[in-house]
């Protein structure tokens, strides 16, 4: 017998039987599975995350959108907005 093999046999009979693995319940939430983005559910749990990184958020209509971004930007003096194709 090798001084390895000699090593691991006694590492062995040390721990004794290996322990039961229990069985663990796999029961996660697949994509998709949720309420959709808009969902006002989503939403309010964005907003609450995003304000725990002390965000501001401001909620506002699809429509009132682009109103929203330049009165934001104005607000910090932002020159200008990188799109997301790199464009401006």
């Amino acid at each position: 017998m090798s001084a390895r093999a000699e090593i691991m046999a006694r590492i062995s009979s040390a721990l004794g039987p290996a322990p039961e693995v229990p069985d663990v319940p796999r029961a996660y939430h697949l994509a998709g599975s949720g309420a959709a983005a808009g969902e006002e559910a989503v939403v309010a749990r964005f907003c609450e995350r995003a304000a725990e990184y002390r965000a501001t958020v401001r909620r506002v209509a699809a429509g009132d959108l682009e109103h929203a971004v330049t009165a934001a930007c104005r607000e910090r003096a932002a020159r200008g907005l990188k799109r997301m194709d790199g464009s401006r």
